[in-house]
């Protein structure tokens, strides 16, 4: 049974997957697809893996998977770390044009 602080943390989770993805459709013809497709899986991956969790079969199980949505999260902060450079960063676009 899910508590209300989980609901809460699915919900905050499933919103930040949403607002990756609006981000994504505004600057996506800044971007290549290689970097849209990562940014967008790893950032739902995270509420996935999550949800996943709250109905894992075991301690164990729910552990690795609440392990797999804080890499997602990592990996997703790289992601947001790298449109920024390329959106933002004029020395950057220099150097690549």
């Amino acid at each position: 049974m899910k508590t209300s602080q989980s609901q809460e943390l699915e919900e905050r989770f499933l919103a930040f997957g949403v607002n990756v993805i609006r981000l994504i459709q505004k600057l996506k013809s800044q971007l290549p697809f290689s970097v849209i497709d990562q940014v967008v899986r790893s950032s739902i991956s995270i509420g996935a893996n999550y949800s996943e969790a709250q109905n894992a079969s075991s301690r164990a199980d729910f552990k690795n998977k609440i392990f797999i949505s804080n890499k997602e999260a990592n990996e997703t902060s790289y992601w947001l770390r790298v449109i920024t450079e390329l959106t933002t960063n004029n020395t950057l676009r220099e150097k690549t044009t």
